[in-house]
Formats: structure tokens, sequence, C-alpha cells
């Protein structure tokens, strides 16, 4: 029997099972990255987005926006408490716990700065991202990398290097914490955006204001008026120099 290929374009690797769309390298990225061909975020792609968030905490620290996402995220915690012990529903039920590992060792500041910099990164690079659960996921890791008890470690023996470990995650659970997130962290993240796309807008127009005015600035030297004395005025200069030269 023939086997089959890879659904991903320029993958010839068969697939992991007769039944399956993707290689087994694929088919793993599709269950951790939301996508065959979704890959990982790095913290350091996301660093200038968490910069802007905390920029804009700096600029006014006494808003009600801060404590307010806080209080969204302290509700989702609590609400996991009762969903980690009770819910029938695994994938619920996993997704609970990890809410409660992120909210025991991260600070909530810290949980929604993540958060509205993933949205930011999403809106300012679309691209990135393979699709929205693909989104979703990238998304979720972020977050979830925020609690060092999520992650186990080990050292490479050839670099001494140090990597990290993060323990599997189903995607049904994965796309729990994803629309918990999405549900009180998308919109305030869409708004904050616009606000700055829009300084950003009247920075530009009024920069561009400025250089207009500079080229139409008439810097040409203006050049000295000659003044032609007349007949009579010739005379009296002559006559007033007669005068003086008189001993």
């Amino acid at each position: 029997m023939t086997s089959r290929t890879c659904a991903c374009a320029g993958c010839d690797s068969p697939t992991a099972s007769r039944f399956a769309r993707y290689c087994q390298r694929h088919k793993n990225h599709m269950v951790r990255h939301g996508h065959p061909e979704q890959r990982p975020v790095s913290s350091t792609e996301l660093k200038p987005y968490l910069k802007t968030v905390e920029t804009l905490r700096r600029r006014d620290p006494s808003a009600p926006l801060w404590p307010l996402l806080s209080s969204r995220w302290e509700a989702i915690a609590k609400a996991a408490e009762s969903v980690a012990n009770d819910s029938t529903h695994r994938p619920s039920r996993e997704a609970a716990k990890l809410v409660l590992g992120i909210a025991r060792d991260a600070d909530a500041a810290k949980v929604v700065d993540t958060a509205l910099a993933c949205f930011m990164y999403r809106e300012a690079q679309p691209n990135t991202f393979a699709s929205e659960n693909a989104f979703d996921f990238q998304m979720v890791r972020r977050v979830r990398n925020l609690a060092p008890t999520n992650r186990g470690q080990w050292v490479n023996p050839n670099t001494g290097k140090t990597h990290y470990a993060y323990p599997f995650i189903s995607p049904r659970a994965m796309a729990v914490i994803a629309k918990t997130i999405r549900d009180n962290f998308s919109l305030p993240a869409f708004k904050l955006t616009r606000r700055l796309e829009a300084e950003k807008d009247a920075k530009a127009q009024e920069r561009a204001a400025v250089s207009e005015a500079i080229d139409s600035l008439d810097i040409t030297p203006k050049p000295k008026r000659i003044t032609t004395l007349g007949a009579r005025e010739v005379a009296t200069r002559e006559i007033e120099a007669k005068e003086i030269s008189i001993p």
C-alpha cells in the first residue's frame, strides 16, 4: 500500500499513521503550537510590546484601568479553585490547575501585561501567526511561562547552557485558557492599541506640519537696495562738502 505524504506544503515526509494528515514532526507542532507550521514565539519577540505596556503603567500608575484588569485575573484564579477540584470536564480541570499555578507564582500585574502585550503583538505582526488557534496557543504559552513551577530545567553537558522544559498541555485545555484570556483582556488591548496608534498619527502629522513650514520658509538673501541721487541732492551734498573743507 502506498504511504501518504504530509499535508504541509513542501514536506514530503510520510504521515505519522495511515489516517493522519501530517508527519510526526508537523503533528507535534500542531499539538504544541496550534498549527503544523507555527513556530514558537520567544520572550525576545514579545519584549518590545511588553515594554510598551509597562511604559503606559509608568505614565499613569494611578489609572483605574490597572486595578480593574488585575481584579479580572484574580477573579479567574478564584473561579479556578472550584473548577480544579469539582469539574468533571477534564480539559477545564487541567486548565484550572494551570491557572492556579500561574496565580500562585506570578504577580497579577505581570500576567495582565503579558496578555496585553500578546494581543498588541498580534495587531502589529499578524503574519507571525499561522492561524487564530496558533495565536491562542502562543499566548497561553507566554502566560504559562511566567510561573517557574510550571517548568523543569536541564543543563546541556556539551554547551553548559541551562534549558527549560515545560509540561505538556492538551490542546483542549489550551483552548479553555485562551478563551478565558480573550474574554477578559482582548478588548482592553484593542482599545489601548488604537489609542497608541492615534497618538502616533498625531505626532506624525505634527512632524509633517513642521517639515512643510520649514520647506515654505523663504531663506533667500534679499538684494541690497541701490538708490540713485537726484541732481538737486548731488548739488546740495557738493555745497556741504565745500563748506566743510573751507578753513
